[in-house]
């Protein structure tokens, strides 16, 4: 990427977030020339990296009830759901490797 002029607020972190696409044909990413400091970046950025807060606790027994109810059923098996996830997080599916779940 070029950038032939000085960047701020949100201007800045969209052109910069579209450094981040993913694109088959795009291996890695690389900033010719900027004309912001570091500093003045980082001022861009900083209104959307602030502290979220929620208002109340998340309750999670809705999670474990379906996870109960999945787990019960026999159409999921463990077995399956261990070999598929052990395939997926290798990165190397193929078709012939794909489960239906």
């Amino acid at each position: 990427m070029y950038v032939d002029k000085k960047l701020a607020g949100l201007r800045a972190v969209q052109t910069l977030a579209r450094l981040n696409r993913i694109d088959p044909n795009k291996e890695r990413t690389f900033v010719l020339d900027f004309q912001n400091t570091m500093e003045e970046i980082k001022e861009a950025f900083a209104p959307f990296f602030e502290s979220t807060e929620l208002e109340e606790r998340t309750d999670l027994n809705p999670i474990y009830d379906l996870e109960g109810r999945i787990s019960g059923s026999h159409y999921v098996l463990k077995d399956e759901v261990e070999r598929f996830a052990e395939q997926f997080f290798k990165g190397n599916l193929t078709t012939q490797d794909r489960f239906i779940i």
